[in-house]
């Protein structure tokens, strides 16, 4: 498997919607990078990750509370990321609407294949 942007993209907008699920926090983008690596075998490098987020924060489909200071030890932006923009819960929302139609094709040959098996 390589390296899909928009899969991490999009695990990022899912990360970010289920940390606000019971109440609204901020997130870092290391917190998000390490949610990351929780959920997928193969992520990006922690400069190509920090500049995504920057991206997805300036394509407005993520709400960036503040920005870090500065800092030599570590050179990228450094987004606090406060939750999903309308645009950003509609890509989602898009995302799943096109893998919801094909869910009911998994359940009907699961069912056939225990069929056959009885």
């Amino acid at each position: 498997m390589g390296f899909n942007p928009l899969s991490h993209e999009l695990a990022v907008l899912e990360i970010v919607r289920s940390a606000h699920f019971i109440r609204p926090r901020k997130l870092t983008s290391g917190q998000l990078y390490l949610a990351l690596i929780r959920l997928q075998s193969e992520v990006p490098a922690i400069g190509t990750f920090m500049a995504m987020i920057d991206d997805l924060v300036k394509e407005g489909l993520l709400v960036s509370a503040a920005v870090l200071d500065h800092d030599v030890s570590f050179p990228y932006v450094q987004h606090i990321i406060s939750g999903l923009t309308e645009i950003g819960e509609a890509a989602l929302e898009v995302q799943s609407a096109q893998v919801d139609p094909f869910l009911h094709l998994i359940g009907e040959s699961a069912s056939a294949l225990d069929a056959r098996k009885s």
